[in-house]
């Protein structure tokens, strides 16, 4: 497991990004179903649809634990060419994955 402090960003956010697509399998991204809607979400699930494994209605993911019977929809994606493409154009900040801007919790397996 690789812990990350502070916001890597630019150049930095690129390195990570390319460690990530080439050590791991998949990666996933959440939209918490209690904090409202992401304008463009339609948008970015499209232009990653070749790279979707699946969509799961989950309480945990790997970075949290809802309580209160709450959930939210995790999108797990292949890390190949095509997601990395997609993911360096929307964001150059990794704290940039935040609702209610983007989905959340960009994490990689």
């Amino acid at each position: 497991m690789l812990s990350i402090e502070g916001n890597p960003k630019n150049r930095v956010y690129l390195e990570q990004l390319d460690l990530c697509f080439d050590v791991c399998d998949e990666f996933h991204l959440v939209v918490r179903n209690d904090m409202g809607s992401i304008r463009g979400l339609e948008e970015i699930i499209n232009k990653l649809k070749a790279s979707l494994i699946e969509l799961r209605c989950e309480s945990t993911w790997a970075s949290t634990t809802l309580g209160d019977d709450q959930t939210a929809n995790v999108y797990y994606f292949h890390a190949d060419e095509n997601a990395k493409k997609i993911i360096i154009l929307i964001t150059k900040s990794l704290y940039e994955w935040e609702m209610p801007n983007l989905p959340e919790d960009l994490s990689f397996f």
